[in-house]
This record gives structure tokens, sequence and C-alpha cells, in this order.
């Protein structure tokens, strides 16, 4: 999970602005967090990196955690519910 490497999704966010010149914004799509990282701090954490480094200004961030210990992607798309 892409989560859980703030720095890297920063930097691809960072090539992706330099390749268009700044002429098209860089929004990125993530979670609340990540198994059980899943605190107000851990997404604020990654929010501000990639904002910070990646010039990041439009985030859509999905309403529960991605759950990839033992789970398969179909079944992370149907558990856990929305809290």
């Amino acid at each position: 999970a892409l989560m859980l490497a703030p720095r890297t999704v920063a930097e691809c966010c960072a090539a992706m602005q330099d390749a268009t010149g700044g002429a098209l914004p860089v929004s990125v799509k993530c979670r609340l967090g990540v198994d059980e990282r899943d605190s107000y701090a851990f997404a604020a954490d990654f929010v501000g990196e990639v904002a910070d480094r990646g010039g990041v200004g439009r985030f859509v961030v999905h309403a529960r955690s991605a759950l990839l210990d033992g789970l398969s992607p179909e079944q992370n798309r149907t558990i856990p519910p929305l809290r």
C-alpha cells in the first residue's frame, strides 16, 4: 500500500507536476489508513507529506481503511463496512 510510503507518493506526484509543467492539477485518492494504521495522525501525516513534497492540493479520501493483511483485492472492496 502506497500510503505506507508517503515519500514515494510525494516523489511520484512531484514528477507528474514537473512533467506537465504545473499546467494540470495532480490529486491523490487514498483511504483513512492501512490495516491497524488508521489514526487521524497517520492520515494527517500522509496528507501533509504528500501535499508539501509532492505539490498536491486535492485529496479524495475513502471513508474506510485498507485491510491488506490476508484479504484479496476483491475481499477488500467489500470488507469492512463504513464507520
